[in-house]
């Protein structure tokens, strides 16, 4: 069952998200749902409809995220002055940063995507999106993917991209490849008062990093933008900065 979801919901949602979308568009009830985006409920179903759908996303200012989770680290960013970002695997989630901080650094190993978010990026100049490829099949890579698409793939220049990033940031986010290998890695150039952010931080090849780090944790389990189903987002920090997990 949970194989299904997460390999054939993407097509079938897709498709289903795509045809509901052209109507509801044509009829003027996306932009309704959009004027009403203080009512919770009517935004994550204005969101429902942008599954999978980067520019759609971006037009609604949201990340990949769960929305309570999003809530807190905007508060977090807007208590900071100038806020500097780090961020495994970019996306949308760039974007709402960028929105918000004073410098955000993306690190991404697939060069396609990097190129559709930088089209997407116009007019923020505070965004720095990087591209560190795998080097495929590598037995001597120090950091390889446990994901089953890129099982066995090296992703060290993906890893390490934030030691060359001239730390230390006030918020780091990691969502894309080798992620416990990041939390590893990240760890020392997190301020002390500042915030990590750990997406799907429940399955298990992510557990062992998370417990020791140190750190303490908020998860956040809810809504998310454009699936029907509640997803993980965890928040993680020093004691200086656990105030922001309450």
């Amino acid at each position: 069952m949970i194989r299904f979801i997460y390999e054939g919901l993407p097509r079938y949602w897709g498709q289903v998200i795509r045809v509901l979308r052209f109507g509801l568009r044509s009829v003027g009830l996306l932009a309704w749902l959009e004027r009403h985006r203080a009512n919770p409920f009517l935004f994550y179903i204005r969101c429902l409809f942008c599954f999978h759908d980067i520019e759609d996303m971006a037009h609604l200012d949201v990340p990949f995220w769960c929305f309570r989770a999003s809530r807190r680290i905007d508060a977090f960013l807007k208590a900071r002055n100038g806020a500097r970002v780090f961020e495994y695997g970019s996306g949308a989630s760039s974007l709402w940063l960028a929105r918000r901080a004073g410098h955000v650094t993306s690190v991404d190993h697939d060069e396609h995507w990097s190129n559709v978010v930088h089209g997407l990026a116009s007019g923020l100049s505070n965004l720095d999106l990087q591209t560190r490829p795998s080097t495929g099949r590598d037995v001597d890579a120090r950091h390889r993917s446990g994901e089953p698409l890129w099982r066995g793939h090296g992703f060290d220049a993906y890893v390490d991209a934030i030691k060359q990033a001239g730390g230390p940031f006030d918020l780091i986010a990691i969502d894309g490849r080798c992620r416990a290998d990041c939390l590893r890695v990240a760890l020392p150039y997190l301020k002390p008062d500042g915030l990590m952010v750990f997406d799907n931080a429940y399955r298990p090849r992510y557990l062992a990093a998370i417990g020791e780090s140190g750190l303490q944790i908020r998860r956040y389990r809810g809504a998310v933008p454009g699936l029907p189903f509640p997803e993980e987002t965890m928040l993680m920090a020093r004691e200086a900065a656990a105030a922001w997990l309450r």
